[in-house]
């Protein structure tokens, strides 16, 4: 990575940062923005046998254009404060951009499956993320081409028409708290054009929206329709 034969060492689009708890979705991320035709850089596969990575690392973030930092809600350690972001290098170096450089490096933010922001540091907790479950490669690569998008003056592209890409955990979890009671939820369905008879609409929230949300998904348009309808209540899932 040091030595490219005296080339000028290639732009970054999207540098991406992580703990390495979260290094897995960092790896597919990488390939999704990759096959979307935008240049990412991540540590775990950029550098090969020989860099030195705390050359190597100032290095790509000095070329890139974006920093991502994907922030799980496995990390920091329960209990730990801003020394425990710190901890990790490439963070440590994001959170340095994001807070004291002049102009500073755009830094966007990740939090994958709702991280709590009380145990965000300054840096991060200031600036707009993108939110999404850790599968949702399609939520954050649509995040990342806005951000470059405005960068460079260009209109952003819209945002992603069906944002379904919750999993089914985080979904049924949203639905429960927004729509506790068994009427709220014959409300919703009825109001997304389902028939509400053939719901069993007993038991806790949890329970209530998962057997409700295996019959939504038997529709081709099902999960569509009822995000439409939460939104006409004012709600966004």
């Amino acid at each position: 990575m040091q030595d490219n034969g005296g080339m000028k060492p290639t732009a970054i689009d999207a540098l991406l940062v992580c703990a390495d708890a979260d290094a897995s979705t960092a790896a597919a991320l990488h390939a999704r923005l990759a096959a979307a035709g935008i240049t990412p850089w991540c540590a775990a596969r950029d550098l090969v046998p020989g860099d030195t990575w705390d050359r190597a690392i100032p290095d790509a973030i000095a070329r890139a254009r974006l920093l991502v930092v994907l922030v799980g809600p496995s990390w920091p350690a329960p209990g730990g404060g801003d020394g425990d972001w710190y901890a990790h290098e490439q963070v440590a170096l994001a959170i340095d951009h994001a807070r004291d450089r002049d102009p500073p490096t755009r830094v966007v933010p990740i939090w994958l499956d709702g991280v709590p922001r009380r145990r965000l540091p300054y840096g991060l907790r200031r600036l707009v993320a993108i939110e999404a479950a850790a599968s949702d490669l399609d939520a954050m690569a649509d995040g990342i081409q806005r951000a470059l998008a405005a960068m460079t003056g260009q209109t952003p592209p819209p945002r992603r028409r069906d944002p379904i890409a919750l999993d089914p955990i985080a979904l049924r979890g949203r639905l429960a708290e927004l729509f506790p009671s068994r009427d709220a939820a014959a409300m919703l369905l009825d109001d997304a054009g389902f028939t509400v008879t053939r719901f069993d609409l007993g038991g806790a929230p949890i329970n209530r929206w998962y057997k409700a949300l295996a019959e939504v998904r038997k529709h081709p348009d099902g999960l569509g329709r009822l995000i439409a309808a939460a939104k006409r209540h004012g709600y966004t899932l």
